[in-house]
């Protein structure tokens, strides 16, 4: 899997990215605090266009130009985008909504609060076209997120931002996948209730799923002191031009598979699973399977 070289054209990446996310999305996201302490409204930031610039920053690939109707990048890639920063959260004794930054709940007092940390990113496929557009036409899926790495400490001055790389044609997993999805969840959706749509293909991040498709991470960054004076350090960036390998995607932790996936695959030994480990498992719709073998083997004695 090599990038086209031909539509790499966007250097000194690195220098870029730094200036981008200072000038788009940290420093306005700093005026938007200050006026959320005033009207209480989230400061939450849309991503949708920003993560394109971004994408064409970190891959080196030029915009489509189509304005959301067309190409995202001009090697036919598709970028994704998932923003978990300033989600809001709430309150676990009253259930109210609670800003990111308070500490209590306003409604009650409560400094008991769900730190919300769910958005995903979303697969549209609603017929065979959409299908076939996805596991044969997109040459490549660029998956942005940004996110709180220290969320479980409720820690909100660092914010960490990823991207990750996935080529369907080279990659069955993500093709099962969506192929799955399409066929054994929206159709069956469509057949008992024809007249809703059913909601598109949930990817999320840091998912069984998600590590199954074997991403290849191609960029990190960490935002740090985000709600004062933001810095930012870029922990990964793999150029352009360079080659993408199965062998280089995310370590699957063990602890996201089942205890019955665990025995069944022989990994009760490993901590991180590499992509020879990750090529062994089958999607989840085969956990039945795994379940109903192991109960036929201790009939049989």
């Amino acid at each position: 899997m090599i990038v086209n070289q031909k539509f790499v054209s966007i250097s000194d990446n690195e220098i870029k990215i730094k200036n981008f996310l200072k000038d788009v999305l940290f420093m306005p996201r700093l005026q938007l605090l200050r006026w959320a302490e005033i009207t209480k409204q989230t400061p939450s930031f849309k991503i949708g266009y920003p993560v394109q610039h971004l994408a064409s920053l970190i891959t080196g690939v030029e915009g489509g130009r189509s304005g959301a109707r067309g190409d995202d990048l001009s090697d036919s890639s598709e970028v994704k985008g998932c923003n978990r920063v300033d989600q809001v959260d709430k309150c676990k004794k009253c259930k109210a909504k609670v800003m990111r930054l308070e500490v209590r709940c306003a409604a009650c007092g409560s400094e008991e609060i769900k730190r919300m940390d769910d958005s995903k990113w979303l697969i549209t496929i609603k017929n065979e076209n959409e299908l076939d557009m996805t596991i044969n036409k997109i040459p490549r899926f660029v998956f942005i997120i940004l996110h709180y790495p220290f969320i479980k400490s409720s820690n909100f001055e660092t914010v960490r931002i990823e991207s990750f790389e996935i080529w369907p044609k080279n990659n069955k997993n993500f093709r099962d996948l969506a192929t799955n999805y399409y066929e054994n969840i929206y159709l069956e959706h469509i057949t008992k209730n024809p007249k809703k749509t059913p909601a598109p293909q949930n990817f999320w991040p840091f998912s069984f799923q998600f590590y199954l498709c074997m991403p290849i991470k191609t960029f990190e960054c960490d935002i740090k002191n985000v709600n004062q004076n933001p810095q930012i350090v870029i922990n990964k960036f793999v150029d352009p031009y360079a080659k993408r390998s199965i062998e280089d995607c995310e370590p699957m932790p063990v602890s996201k598979l089942t205890n019955d996936e665990i025995e069944h695959y022989g990994f009760s030994k490993k901590t991180f699973l590499n992509y020879k480990d990750i090529e062994k498992i089958d999607l989840r719709n085969t956990q039945r399977a795994i379940a109903h073998q192991k109960r036929y083997k201790r009939i049989k004695g």
